[in-house]
């Protein structure tokens, strides 16, 4: 999983997200630009603009 634009989201990922990645399945957690073939959505998170991006692994 991926997400960009989310300076709150940093510390959630960095106290929660051994928890954040067993519930949506994730192997990792990145901050930054997308893979390529990846799904992207932008949510409002509180007030704030937030992207994420997910891709599938083999």
């Amino acid at each position: 999983m991926y997400y960009s634009d989310a300076q709150r989201l940093r510390r959630v990922f960095a106290d929660y997200g051994d928890y954040v990645r067993e519930e949506t399945l994730a192997e990792e957690i990145a901050e930054g630009r997308a893979p390529d073939a990846a799904y992207v959505e932008e949510q409002m998170v509180e007030g704030e603009k937030v992207t994420f991006a997910v891709r599938r692994v083999s």
